[in-house]
């Protein structure tokens, strides 16, 4: 564990969330231990259902910090975890991506060139499984600095496209002030990332680093290997709402609606119309409000988000 010392960086906490991945962990762990950046402390939050993570990185040997919660779902887990940040700055990587070891330098180089930003996210090569491909998250250059002062301009990147390569630095390459904790929301764990980023808008920017500084890694086991349900798109445009000034007759919105409303005929909509017929009827007069009048607040009550 590298502790805080007299340097002139800012002091950084790199929590490591961990749930039943011991072996995915020990690549994460040796990847954050091995940073240049010269004042940081290293921390395994672990919120697995069994007892072999904590076997085997309980005895830390001073190099990091561990803490169990015993078995927590994701959101509970984020949420505790926060409530222990004493650093200045904080970050959330997961147990099943790699840093690469100028990741904190670059970063933090950032948040001084940019003083009005909440939170710094990097570009990151995609990996498959062990496999390490040239494929990055971010359509950018290695020399671009993004920022976005406008949350539309920021979610359109998880709206259009919720693929690898869709616009925005991948969730776990972020670091945050620490400020930014009040800012996070749980409730719904696989949008909260989205909804928490945008929330920051409302205290300042968010800036994305055009050149890989990072591994992230696809498996069939990662929660975000699948896209987004029509619920899940729902609940991002209602935060967008809050936070934007777009409203429901905005260009952009429009043409969302009519395209994530074909998605869903297209991908659900055949199987519901051949085993549940009512159900689907039922559900597609219960959307053709908000597609064609935008009336958000009826479908929500529709689907009970």
């Amino acid at each position: 564990m590298i502790k805080k010392t007299e340097s002139k960086n800012p002091y950084v906490e790199v929590i490591i969330l961990t749930h039943n991945r011991p072996d995915f962990l020990q690549e994460s762990l040796e990847s954050v231990l091995a940073q240049k950046y010269d004042n940081f402390k290293v921390i395994v939050s672990d919120s697995s259902s069994n007892l072999e993570t904590s076997e085997r990185y309980q005895n830390t040997g001073g190099r990091y910090q561990y803490i169990y919660w015993g078995n927590k779902v994701a959101s509970e887990h984020v949420r505790l975890i926060l409530q222990r940040v004493r650093a200045d700055f904080y970050m959330l990587f997961h147990d099943d991506d790699k840093l690469m070891p100028n990741f904190l330098q670059e970063v933090m180089a950032t948040f001084a060139k940019y003083p009005s930003a909440m939170a710094v996210g990097t570009n990151a090569y995609v990996m498959y499984d062990s496999t390490i491909t040239s494929q990055t998250v971010i359509r950018a250059t290695a020399d671009q600095i993004i920022e976005y002062t406008r949350g539309n301009e920021f979610a359109f990147n998880y709206l259009w496209d919720r693929s690898l390569v869709r616009g925005g630095a991948p969730y776990p390459s972020y670091v945050y002030r620490k400020k930014c904790i009040e800012f996070a929301e749980h409730k719904q764990i696989r949008t909260g990332d989205v909804t928490t980023l945008l929330n920051l808008f409302t205290a300042g920017t968010l800036v994305n680093i055009g050149k890989p500084l990072m591994y992230y890694r696809m498996h069939s086991e990662q929660d975000s290997y699948a896209g987004f349900s029509l619920k899940e798109y729902l609940a991002i445009l209602f935060k967008l709402y809050k936070v934007s000034d777009l409203n429901c007759h905005s260009p952009e919105l429009v043409s969302f609606r009519y395209g994530l409303w074909g998605r869903w005929v297209r991908q659900e909509a055949r199987e519901a119309l051949r085993k549940h017929p009512r159900r689907y009827l039922r559900v597609f007069l219960a959307l053709l409000p908000f597609f064609l009048k935008n009336n958000l607040r009826k479908a929500f009550r529709l689907f009970k988000i």
